[in-house]
């Protein structure tokens, strides 16, 4: 992947993530806050609730102490009796919505007159409730007396009381008053209540923001399924709990002083906070993401610019170079920062690779002119000692012909030349001339018949020079000469000058001689017997110590698939060490005292250059050593070419 694209997904992962992390952060903290704000929230709409409830039983409160001096009251504890039709006028008039209920007891609690009434809207009849008070005559409930002290009620005191009270028609709102006549005597009492339903509810909602306000007591079997619920599960504390998404409910308790157990309301509050803050992270999330764009379109700009143009001009360059160390580029050296810097090192560095590859390509062909001459040194003195040999035995077989047995007879004849057929006949010397002149004869016959085969193999000795030299000028040209070699006569060929080469101090071998029916190789016959000359060399060498009792060299041939052979030269010598398997080849490497490390690395690149391979395998020390030639039947010019440009040192394998 490019630089660009990874840096965009680099720095949009980085956006991401910081976006994640932020949303995550806001929702376990500033969601908490709202949440906890909201609670906050509703619990005190719910003490506003519980506040204007107080307020709308003191109000109640109030207008029973104003409604206990009316005249019309009090005319309800005279012995006439009460004006039921005026007091249900008052009760009904319009200035007095605050109050549904009203009842009248004399001093000992007996209802004179009593009355309740739904309202409904404005311009609807009043519906009547029955139930609410007990009937005239009855006695009213002690607690609306004297709160549930009947010991007061028998010594005339009527308190004042004021509560929530439990009705058929739901909770109500009571206020309970004396009412004394001109002299200031208790005559009576007088209740006033209002339902908390209808528009009480619809006044408490709007004045506290809550919504579906209901009230019950404690355990009620009437109340609501949310208010019995809260009731299975009330703590003591107020509950606050999330009914939906928009919806909180929030359930409160209120000192009922009228009934046993507490009153309890349950109300609706508008979740507008948590609404406000989910919609205000929302923002934060998009505005997060939206700056993180911004910047990341800005660095990107900012990157591009200053770092990426200047980093793809120096990976163009690079690239150019790399295909050709060449050419000529131009580097941005003009800039103060790190890319400048990084410009002009890169130049620099582009200058002294230059000088250094001039240097290198001398030093190169300085190498390559050694290489070729200790080739040519190491191949031609291999020869030389064969050849060296030849001329020896030359010498000694000129030297041993019968020269001095010649010349006696030359002397004999000439002494006897004017009778020389009566010194034939008659002298017992002229009767064995005969025999000692076939005797001389047959010596020189001899002697020139050595003469003529070492001859023959000096003159072999000295063309394979010649050729070997004639080789190394053709592989500075990557040329050679393809002709029809056949292999078994190229490995005797290689026996019989490995042979000679070592002269009186090469222990004799027994020769093993296994050749496969094979048909004549078209290969660079002179580069063969190159190699063949040094690993039997070689082989004898390995052969030729006091600890190898049994001396075999073995040469075998054999096809390997249609198209390729193989030449093997197995000896029964030292071996090599399976550390050194893979190093034999290297150019240096050496084992022996008097080595120089030469030898089969220029065979292996002998191998190579006429299409084969050199292969080395032994068992280990003083279990001897095999090396295989690999080459194809058939070798072109081309191949030989291709094979030469693209030598390699071989591998070996155990």
């Amino acid at each position: 992947m490019k630089l660009q694209p990874k840096i965009v997904l680099i720095l949009s992962a980085v956006v991401l993530t910081y976006a994640t992390t932020d949303s995550l952060v806001q929702r376990k903290t500033l969601k908490r806050i709202f949440e906890t704000t909201e609670s906050s929230f509703a619990q005190k709409n719910t003490v506003r609730v519980k506040e204007a409830l107080e307020e709308q039983l003191e109000l109640v409160d109030v207008l029973c102490g104003a409604w206990g001096e009316l005249p019309v009251v009090r005319e309800a504890l005279s012995p006439a009796g009460a004006n039921e039709p005026a007091l249900r006028e008052h009760l009904l008039d319009l200035d007095a919505r605050s109050v549904d209920a009203m009842c009248v007891a004399d001093a000992d609690g007996t209802v004179e007159w009593g009355a309740a009434f739904r309202r409904g809207a404005l311009g609807e009849a009043p519906t009547s409730l029955d139930g609410i008070w007990p009937a005239a005559g009855e006695a009213l409930p002690a607690k609306l007396t004297t709160g549930n002290r009947p010991e007061e009620l028998a010594r005339g005191i009527l308190a004042p009381i004021r509560g929530y009270l439990s009705t058929p028609h739901g909770v109500m709102l009571v206020s309970s008053r004396p009412v004394r006549d001109a002299r200031g005597a208790t005559v009576g009492k007088l209740v006033l209540g209002r339902l908390l339903a209808g528009p009480l509810l619809e006044e408490l909602q709007a004045r506290t923001e809550t919504e579906d306000i209901e009230a019950a007591f404690l355990h009620d079997v009437n109340a609501s399924e949310r208010l019995l619920e809260f009731a299975d599960r009330w703590d003591g504390e107020p509950l606050i709990e999330a009914q939906s998404e928009d919806r909180l409910s929030v359930f409160h308790l209120v000192e009922s002083r009228l009934e046993d157990e507490p009153l309890v309301f349950g109300a609706t509050v508008d979740r507008e906070i948590s609404r406000a803050g989910a919609a205000a992270m929302r923002y934060s999330l998009v505005s997060t993401i939206a700056a993180g764009l911004l910047v990341l379109f800005v660095l990107l700009g900012v990157l591009k610019r200053i770092v990426l143009v200047p980093i793809q001009k120096l990976t163009n360059n690079a690239l150019v170079l790399g295909q050709d160390e060449t050419a000529r580029v131009d580097f941005d050296t003009s800039r103060g920062d790190e890319v400048g810097t990084l410009s002009a090192e890169f130049d620099s560095m582009m200058r002294k690779l230059a000088k250094s590859r001039q240097a290198l390509v001398e030093t190169a062909r300085e190498a390559g002119m050694s290489e070729i001459a200790t080739g040519i040194l190491h191949n031609v003195g291999n020869v030389l000692n064969s050849v060296n040999v030849s001329a020896t035995m030359l010498d000694q077989k000129a030297r041993a012909i019968a020269v001095g047995d010649l010349e006696a007879l030359h002397g004999i004849i000439k002494e006897h030349a004017d009778d020389l057929a009566g010194f034939l006949q008659t002298d017992p010397r002229g009767q064995h001339l005969e025999p000692f002149l076939g005797a001389v004869t047959d010596q020189i016959r001899a002697s020139q018949a050595g003469l003529t085969e070492e001859l023959g193999a000096l003159t072999k000795g000295i063309e394979h020079i010649r050729t070997l030299v004639a080789s190394q000028q053709d592989y500075v040209r990557n040329e050679d000469v393809i002709e029809p070699v056949e292999l078994g006569e190229q490995l005797d060929r290689a026996c019989e000058i490995s042979g000679t080469a070592g002269g009186e101090h090469v222990a004799p071998v027994t020769v093993v001689r296994e050749y496969a029916d094979l048909p004549e190789a078209r290969t660079a016959r002179h580069k063969l017997l190159e190699i063949l000359v040094n690993l039997i060399q070689n082989a004898r060498q390995a052969m030729n110590t006091s600890e190898v009792t049994e001396r075999v060299l073995t040469l075998r041939t054999r096809a390997v698939g249609d198209d390729r052979v193989q030449l093997e030269i197995a000896d029964t010598g030292c071996g090599i060490d399976e550390a050194h398997l893979v190093e034999v080849f290297n150019y240096g490497f050496t084992t022996k005292q008097d080595g120089h490390g030469f030898g089969l690395h220029a065979a292996a690149n002998a191998a190579t250059e006429i299409g084969g391979s050199l292969h080395a395998a032994s068992d280990g020390p003083g279990r001897g050593a095999t090396f295989t030639v690999e080459i194809p039947l058939s070798l072109t010019p081309a191949a030989v070419t291709a094979a030469a440009e693209a030598s390699s040192p071989p591998d070996s394998i155990r």
